[in-house]
């Protein structure tokens, strides 16, 4: 349905388990969710928790029982 709307212009976008793949999803949205990494990469919350956590290109916020993760734009 979606792309009957947009005439066929929507192209879908491949994202992968890296840093490049999760720094461009990460600059697209500008903040987003573990969970959100986790459903994009289709991988469970703790890995993508515990992979984000290795990343110096990324810095979190809490927030409840989860993390917001936002680019470091000192790297």
């Amino acid at each position: 349905m979606f792309n009957k709307l947009s005439n066929r212009g929507l192209k879908k976008a491949e994202y992968i388990l890296n840093e490049p793949s999760v720094l461009k999803f990460i600059n697209r949205f500008e903040k987003v969710s573990t969970q959100e990494i986790a459903t994009l990469l289709d991988i469970e919350r703790h890995t993508a928790h515990e992979y984000l956590k290795k990343l110096n290109s990324v810095l979190f916020i809490k927030a409840g029982n989860d993390f917001f993760w936002i680019a470091n734009k000192t790297e």
